[in-house]
């Protein structure tokens, strides 16, 4: 096995450093439902909260949030004192998104028409989440027939400005705004709206504006696991070095755990390897002169924390058909068995299924581990500390166990 003197674990910290850190977003409805990048999705819920009739009673708070976006960032000055009047909000009108219009004139208004005329003013929205900006902004634009209109490409990202630019000189007013700067402004301006809005709507708010704001915490981890591809290209010799000698480890680990149990009575069902955990079986002959042998109950042996934690950790449990007593055996032995800090009740698996936990056992290996004049080998100490525990004398809890198993058949 590699020796591990030679290995030089201080470059760690580099790659640690540069693990980004995890954020505490909880799950939203959108996500639950699979459809948080949908753009026609999320196209629906911004124009159900922009619709100043809608039952969330938000009035004009998406509305007036977005306004005061595009007043800093268009020229068009004339047209914002007509933003007071009142408007409807429609979806997929020729393709356009997202269309807020006066309710002027609307009884000449023909939404399924090529155009769309004779209205006062008009704000046309492109919402864009993760696409590129592939529409045909002009043609949305002439679709409207109205002096007074503007257009928004809303979106998750910055977009190519030079398309808006290219637009404006053919008196085409696009302007573009990102999640990241309304989603706070409407937050800014919640508070007038807060007492007369629904409430259930602004459960379904909060949900909206977290699945938007997720997208800019990946983007952020994006980064950073870019960072850190690059430290783990840096240090792949160290890190494959690494990732060798761990596999080297289980299999020496298993060598002397295997010779531990067998020499004991209990077999593994497979070979050494590299895993992280085992099943160890009752030898019926081996066995038969010292307990009583039920072959519906084994030993997990898992070698993890012994690498990690300098523990051996281990569960008795029962495996198949044995299963449906699980719970008549486990409140027994709570009658005759004492908890300790190396042997609990399990909890894991259940009362018919594949396995069921009896006991939860653990042994500390560092007290061995640290010694500088060690002699005897991990084989041997692990018999010391667990088998010989569990098995001597016969009033162990495992000899209980076995005991208290073979009445309930």
């Amino acid at each position: 096995m590699t020796n591990t003197r030679e290995i030089d674990f201080s470059w760690l910290e580099q790659i640690i450093d540069a693990i980004p850190k995890e954020s505490k977003f909880r799950r939203n409805l959108i996500e639950i439902a699979g459809y948080p990048h949908w753009e026609k999705v999320i196209s629906n819920f911004l124009g159900f909260y922009f619709d100043e009739e809608e039952e969330h009673n938000l009035k004009r708070l998406f509305f007036d949030s977005l306004i005061e976006i595009i007043r800093q960032k268009s020229n068009s000055n004339e047209i914002f004192k007509l933003f007071a009047e009142s408007f409807v909000v429609e979806r997929e009108v020729n393709n356009i998104d997202i269309l807020i219009r006066s309710t002027e004139d609307l009884g000449n208004i023909e939404s399924e028409k090529e155009d769309i005329g004779n209205i006062s003013w008009a704000v046309i929205i492109e919402n864009k989440m993760h696409a590129p900006l592939y529409n045909d902004l002009e043609r949305y634009w002439k679709s409207v027939s109205s002096k007074n209109k503007i257009g928004v490409v809303l979106s998750l990202k910055p977009i190519d400005l030079q398309k808006i630019e290219a637009l404006r000189k053919k008196k085409i007013e696009f302007v573009s705004i990102l999640y990241k700067e309304l989603i706070p402004r409407i937050k800014l301006n919640l508070a007038e709206y807060f007492y007369q809005s629904d409430d259930r709507h602004l459960l379904f708010l909060k949900d909206f504006f977290e699945n938007i704001e997720s997208f800019y915490d990946m983007e952020t981890k994006d980064v950073d696991r870019n960072k850190l591809l690059v430290k783990f290209e840096e240090n792949r010799d160290r890190i494959e070095t690494v990732n060798q000698t761990e596999k080297e480890l289980y299999k020496w680990l298993w060598k002397q755990i295997y010779s531990a149990f067998e020499n004991n009575g209990f077999n593994p069902i497979h070979g050494v390897s590299a895993s992280h955990g085992r099943h160890f079986y009752p030898d019926k002959d081996k066995l038969r002169k010292f307990i009583s042998v039920n072959d519906k109950f084994r030993f997990y042996v898992y070698a993890t924390d012994l690498i990690y934690k300098s523990r051996i950790t281990a569960y008795f449990e029962l495996y198949d058909s044995a299963t449906k007593v699980g719970d008549k055996l486990k409140n027994k032995l709570k009658s005759l068995v004492t908890e300790n800090e190396n042997i609990k009740f399990g909890s894991g698996g259940r009362v018919g299924g594949t396995y069921y936990h009896i006991f939860s056992i653990v042994f500390d290996l560092k007290p061995y581990l640290t010694k500088t004049d060690v002699n005897h080998s991990l084989h041997e100490e692990i018999e010391k500390l667990f088998l010989k525990k569990l098995f001597q004398p016969k009033t162990s809890p495992i000899h209980q166990a076995i005991s208290e198993l073979q009445k309930l058949k």
